[in-house]
């Protein structure tokens, strides 16, 4: 389930959310601080873990704003979650297919 960087991110509406960034929200940044002159992630980590937390909830559908927004409010709280937490979350998720239901209710 998760990736290389998985965070928890609060909302300032109280929304929390569970953030798999996938390559598309790193290479998004590549893209804009490329373009922008931003600094390096080890120069401006909050400024490159917000964005790429931005970009993830945007891609997902689960954040309409725009990335000003968000950094200047939108984001309340974000955290990595430890790799215990990882260890948990893959344990707590079911893999493989799952038995489909016949016409009669029946397994």
């Amino acid at each position: 389930m998760s990736g290389q960087f998985l965070y928890e991110a609060t909302l300032d509406s109280g929304e929390t959310h569970l953030v798999d960034v996938t390559n598309q929200a790193l290479v998004q940044w590549d893209w804009e601080a490329n373009k922008k002159g931003w600094p390096e992630p080890t120069k401006a980590p909050m400024l490159w873990q917000t964005f790429i937390i931005w970009a993830q909830l945007h891609h997902d559908g689960r954040y309409s704003g725009d990335f000003k927004a968000f950094r200047e409010g939108g984001l309340k709280y974000q955290r990595e979650l430890s790799q215990a937490e990882r260890e948990q979350l893959e344990a707590d998720t079911p893999t493989g297919p799952t038995p489909l239901a016949t016409a009669s209710g029946d397994a």
